[in-house]
């Protein structure tokens, strides 16, 4: 008996304090149908929020605000659409008494597409991601192609996205559309009106190729190969087709993936522009353009000339013994330059001999005799010397000195 009387007392109790509370405290602890509100950029809006077979409606008021209650617990779907077509959608969990979406800013058109990927050069024309999951009975009727094309739809991320592959590809432009029959999950029209014009594309579009050196390269040298790369599937490109300007003849060489092109007799020229185009539309078997005329590179070759020379310019306490060093930046015809150069101390000319370095671009001259210390000697190289492609070169003139450094120490200084 005493269990009983207890137990009743603890009963009583708890409604008695449950009375003290306001109904705001009770929900706060208790779980219930949740209250939806938000602030709209729209007046007149209409919110609808959809649970299964459950659809709440109402406007918003004359602020933007606006209220559904008795939403039940667990996933709803929102669409917020104002009258000139913008709209809001959203799938959202309840899990209290309220769910405030805050202020919502309606954005865009009626249909709920953010974004559409198209392909070239690709089986798949193209590639649509919507806002919402799409019903894709009706959203697949409801796209159309002009000119008709047949192939298949495939669905992924939830029924978000879709793409198209063509069953067989054509060269042609290929206009997509979307009507107002295709549906969300939840039921809601892609378009209330008029239809929807996804894009327009070319299914094969011709590529464009890169080639080395790239266009506006400079200081090229004059025995530089330009190569190409191209893919495996892509038809061979005829040897007529490539075009140089200045006009020449070229050696094209072929191996594996890559295009070789170098002048058919020689090098290129020295300090030219030269630009190597396709000059005609490249078609595969079914007589598609595949490769358009383009440029592929433009580049300039180096001036010829001389890069460094040692004893360095104006360097006065070079070594007696030192063997002087002309490097030229291009290879040179040896007995024409040996012939232009010219190594003067201040009573006259210096003799000595020449010789080359393997690729005939850096002349050795060792004098027969010590160089003079402190005296000052010129080297130079006139209008004489000439390329191994026989082009001139600007003259060119330096000194040093054989001049000794003395260390100066100070001495120490005696008083008597």
């Amino acid at each position: 008996m005493r269990k009983c009387n207890f137990l009743l007392i603890a009963v009583i109790a708890g409604i008695v304090s449950m009375c003290g509370k306001s109904t705001t405290d009770i929900y706060q602890t208790i779980a219930g149908p949740t209250t939806v509100s938000g602030r709209v950029n729209a007046v007149d809006a209409t919110v609808t929020i959809t649970q299964g077979q459950t659809v709440l409606t109402t406007q918003t008021d004359k602020n933007g605000y606006f209220t559904i209650a008795n939403v039940e617990l667990g996933n709803a779907h929102i669409k917020i659409i104002s009258k000139n077509g913008s709209f809001f959608v959203a799938t959202f969990t309840c899990t209290g008494n309220i769910y405030d979406f805050g202020d919502v800013m309606l954005y865009g058109t009626p249909y709920p597409i953010t974004n559409i990927n198209t392909y070239q050069n690709s089986t798949d024309l193209f590639y649509i991601t919507f806002a919402e999951p799409m019903d894709s009975v009706s959203t697949e009727a409801a796209i159309s192609f002009s000119p008709d094309v047949k192939g298949y739809f495939t669905w992924s991320n939830g029924n978000k996205n879709v793409m198209f592959s063509m069953a067989n590809p054509e060269n042609q432009v290929i206009t997509v559309f979307i009507d107002s029959t295709a549906k969300t999950l939840f039921g809601d029209h892609v378009a209330n009106k008029d239809t929807l014009k996804i894009n327009s594309v070319e299914n094969s579009q011709p590529i464009h190729l890169m080639a080395t050196p790239s266009i506006g390269s400079t200081n090229i040298n004059v025995s530089s190969q330009v190569y190409l790369y191209i893919a495996d599937t892509l038809p061979q490109i005829p040897d007529s087709s490539f075009l140089v300007t200045p006009k020449s003849e070229l050696n094209v060489v072929r191996e594996n993936s890559y295009i070789y092109i170098t002048p058919k007799f020689g090098t290129w020229n020295y300090n030219t522009t030269y630009t190597i185009s396709i000059a005609d539309s490249i078609r595969d078997s079914a007589n598609r353009v595949v490769i358009s005329p383009q440029k592929l590179t433009s580049f300039t070759t180096i001036l010829p000339g001389i890069a460094n020379v040692y004893p360095s310019q104006n360097s006065m306490y070079s070594d007696t013994s030192a063997i002087i060093a002309i490097y030229f930046n291009v290879p040179m015809d040896t007995a024409k330059t040996l012939k232009s150069f010219l190594l003067a101390d201040s009573l006259g000319a210096v003799l000595g001999t020449g010789s080359w370095d393997t690729y005939n671009a850096i002349l050795y001259f060792k004098p027969t005799k010590t160089l003079t210390a402190n005296d000052i000697f010129t080297v130079s190289i006139d209008t004489s010397a000439r390329t191994s492609q026989q082009s001139r070169i600007k003259p060119f003139t330096s000194i040093f000195g054989t001049f000794q450094q003395y260390d100066i120490y100070d001495a120490p200084i005696s008083v008597n």
